[in-house]
């Protein structure tokens, strides 16, 4: 395949390389990301939950 593409095999690992690693870093950002927002609407949660008590 990389003969077909013009070029070496190992750029062709290198580049699959990058990708894979790219992925994983985004997924990771994403990941971090996901648990702040899990952070925050949890405290949100229990604030109304508490308005709530107040009300009734």
């Amino acid at each position: 395949m990389s003969s077909e593409l013009g070029i070496t095999g190992t750029q062709l690992k290198t580049w699959r390389l990058e990708v894979e690693t790219f992925g994983s870093t985004e997924a990771k950002r994403r990941q971090k990301a996901d648990a702040i927002e899990l952070v925050r609407l949890r405290k949100e949660n229990k604030r109304l939950a508490e308005k709530v008590a107040i009300l009734d």
